[in-house]
């Protein structure tokens, strides 16, 4: 019942707000979905107290007791809560791989592939469940940019800024600034 009511209330604010800007009003505000999203979120931890612990520790960096809680939360019967948590379990696989900077191009790649297919998981079976789902997309990207796949990496920010509408202003900024780079480099 949360999640019908939830959804209608956010389809009436989307609706409003495209109303409004059909007729020409602009606030020079974020669209509506993103204030959306931090109601969103404090919801979901507020509902869910053991991914609220989660949240907690991967903000405090406290990344062994993230694990351990994102772990047993990716099993979820809610799906919300276990594509959440798999995202924060892939954003952890993905630090602890840049921390790492293993040498020799296959530990590299090793290091990466388990943070890709999380997110290419998380793209196919849970994007609907996401928040931010825009996030698992960036973090392809992101992995791609480590491995030096800059073609990759170009196809993935692409894949990001057509497929995920409503993508933060700073987040598409900081896309089509690295696209603008990687076009440098290869032209």
């Amino acid at each position: 019942v949360l999640e019908y009511e939830l959804g209608m209330a956010i389809q009436e604010l989307l609706a409003a707000h495209e109303e409004d800007e059909d007729e020409g009003h602009d606030h020079g505000k974020a669209p509506i979905a993103f204030a959306v999203d931090g109601f969103l979120e404090r919801a979901l931890q507020e509902i869910h107290p053991a991914y609220a612990k989660l949240v907690k520790h991967f903000e405090a960096d406290r990344l062994d007791e993230a694990r351990q809680a994102g772990r047993a939360l990716a099993g979820s019967a809610d799906p919300y809560v276990a594509a959440h948590a798999s995202l924060i379990l892939a954003e952890i696989a993905f630090r602890e791989a840049s921390k790492e900077d293993p040498t020799p191009a296959t530990e590299v790649e090793e290091a990466y592939k388990p943070v890709i297919r999380a997110c290419e998981t998380l793209i196919e079976k849970d994007r609907l469940y996401l928040i931010r789902d825009y996030r698992a997309c960036e973090l392809i990207a992101l992995c791609f940019e480590k491995l030096d796949k800059p073609l990759f990496e170009f196809v993935q920010y692409a894949i990001l800024l057509t497929d995920y509408n409503d993508l933060p202003a700073p987040v598409q900024a900081r896309v089509r600034g690295r696209l603008a780079l990687l076009n440098q480099k290869a032209g």
